[in-house]
């Protein structure tokens, strides 16, 4: 044995007919537990070796599976997380709507819950002021929408709860498009943006609140 500190044995030698010394076996009564009688020590050693290999191979997986956990818990980032899937549905919806009916991508986004000021008065569907955060038609306007949120929700999430920034989010979703129907003109409107600025808005209270 390497160290006779049995708790952090490294090494273990194996012999033929080895025999533990009586005045070291009572010193270090574990000892015999380590040093033991093997008729064939090659065989013995390559089983030591395999168990050993086995041991750190199953130690190794352990850590690289809890670092993988702890890294995604770390870097989740559920305001990020939510929108994405919702508004990634919705857009695949929009295009599957829009094939199957044979109708233009306008009329698939009104369908998917765009917002649409003529709906909202006339048929008084007030949910098309949250609905429409999340329906995008044009894939290039998703993707800036989406790194924008990534890059921004990120930010937010470090100076709020994920609770916290999904709330700021969608109000914010809401209030920009109670302002766009209140002065904006009869339009078609699609898109997460207004979202982004209120967690922009967000943000720099943050900062402001801190001192930067």
């Amino acid at each position: 044995v390497t160290d006779y500190n049995l708790d952090h044995i490294q090494f273990v030698r194996v012999v033929p007919n080895g025999v533990v010394n009586d005045s070291v076996a009572q010193e270090f009564p574990q000892l015999s537990t380590v040093v033991f009688d093997v008729s064939e020590p090659e065989k013995e050693i390559n089983k030591l070796n395999k168990d050993i290999s086995s041991q750190l191979f199953k130690k190794q997986k352990a850590v690289r599976k809890q670092y993988s956990r702890s890294y995604f818990k770390e870097n989740m980032c559920v305001s990020f997380i939510v929108p994405f899937i919702i508004c990634l549905i919705i857009y695949g919806a929009v295009h599957l709507i829009s094939y199957l009916t044979d109708c233009s991508l306008a009329s698939s986004a009104i369908i998917s819950g765009a917002y649409y000021k003529t709906f909202i008065s006339a048929l008084h569907q007030y949910y098309r002021l949250f609905t429409g955060g999340f329906v995008h038609v044009q894939f290039f306007h998703l993707l800036a929408n989406m790194l924008a949120l990534f890059s921004m929700a990120k930010q937010v999430e470090k100076n709020y709860s994920a609770n916290q920034s999904l709330i700021i989010l969608c109000l914010s979703i809401v209030v920009g498009n109670v302002f766009l129907f209140a002065f904006g003109k009869n339009v078609l409107a699609v898109g997460i943006s207004s979202g982004i600025y209120g967690l922009f808005a967000a943000l720099t209270i943050a900062y402001i609140s801190k001192g930067y």
